[in-house]
């Protein structure tokens, strides 16, 4: 009983029914899908020989655990995003917002990627984005379990006395095949070109008060930019915009890249895999990609023209061909001599 309740409570992440009113919330993690499922296979595994081996009378994992679907999140489409683009060019905030929404979008990537973002990763010569890295906040205490070459810098401490238990760190994606090359617009060339002269005039005027860990997403000093902090700052331009923009989470433009991405290449899921750096191709479908209406109206207009349209023009061309064959028929002379006498017995 007590298992069915923490499996099913890591599944669904969420205290339902009155089975588990008893059962304390805060005594049970919250864990990722995935892990939840390697538990209990290790488990149910290990279990089931128990009881082969007449060591248990049952297994006590043999009941159902609830799927724990994810909650799908809303996102824009490209014309809401294309609209979001042009009215963050005036935010003076956060000015670099705009261009880190318009390379996430283009790289399909994570905020932990785009903050993580280096100017050696940009290879302006062939137009490509080397996706190597992440930013990170990790336990102290775990550190020492991270691979070495795993690590590609450990951020200095802004406040050292405070004694954190964490430390934010420039680190190897969790998996390989999120490390992969993206092709840059010229658009987000120009742009990132522009936010590197940026960041040349700000050394020059800050000298030495200018860190320099060679981030192109980085506050005004050089300090690097957290994946939460930019997420605040997202949420905090909607807020500014009122209800002129569906709220949607800055995970979500990954999400319309997905896409947007799947309907440009008529649905080619490697090529877009390629670009998100999944895993599996099932995570390209089943959970980033979104039906639009307006790919939808536009099939329903292809319908129209290649359906009705055609069978319409297969009538008129029927039509005019009888037509035709008709006239053909009445200037034909023996038929008019035969009408001709047939006119004349009934008169």
């Amino acid at each position: 009983m007590l298992l069915e309740i923490f499996f099913n409570r890591l599944a669904l992440k969420k205290q339902t029914g009155s089975r588990f009113k008893n059962v304390p919330k805060q005594e049970i993690p919250l864990l990722s899908q995935s892990t939840i499922k390697k538990i209990y296979v290790l488990l149910n595994e290990a279990l089931k020989k128990a009881v082969s081996w007449d060591m248990l009378p049952k297994n006590p994992l043999n009941f159902q655990v609830a799927s724990g679907k994810a909650n799908v999140r809303p996102s824009w489409d490209t014309e809401t995003l294309q609209e979001a683009l042009k009215d963050m060019e005036g935010n003076t905030e956060h000015p670099i917002l705009r261009l880190m929404v318009h390379t996430t979008f283009i790289c399909s990537g994570r905020s932990s990627e785009m903050t993580a973002l280096t100017w050696d990763s940009i290879d302006f010569k062939n137009d490509t984005i080397f996706i190597n890295k992440i930013i990170q906040r990790c336990e102290k205490t775990s550190m020492e379990k991270v691979r070495k070459d795993k690590i590609f810098l450990v951020f200095p401490e802004k406040y050292p006395n405070k004694r954190k238990k964490s430390v934010l760190v420039l680190k190897s994606p969790k998996t390989e095949t999120s490390v992969r090359n993206i092709f840059m617009t010229q658009q987000l060339k120009q742009e990132l070109l522009e936010r590197k002269k940026q960041i040349e005039r700000a050394k020059i005027i800050l000298g030495d008060d200018y860190h320099d860990y060679n981030l192109v997403f980085c506050l005004d000093n050089g300090d690097p930019i957290t994946p939460n902090l930019c997420l605040r700052w997202f949420k905090k331009w909607q807020k500014s915009m009122g209800d002129k923009y569906p709220e949607v989470v800055f995970h979500s433009l990954r999400s319309t890249s997905t896409t947007y991405k799947l309907v440009m290449s008529n649905g080619d899921i490697k090529t877009v895999q390629g670009d998100t750096g999944h895993a599996q191709a099932k995570m390209v479908t089943d959970v980033y990609s979104r039906i639009w209406n307006k790919p939808r109206q536009q099939l329903a207009q292809k319908v129209e023209t290649e359906f009705y349209q055609a069978f319409e023009n297969t009538q008129q061309c029927n039509s005019a061909q009888e037509k035709e064959n008709l006239k053909d028929l009445l200037e034909n002379d023996s038929v008019k001599k035969l009408l001709e006498a047939a006119l004349s017995l009934v008169q």
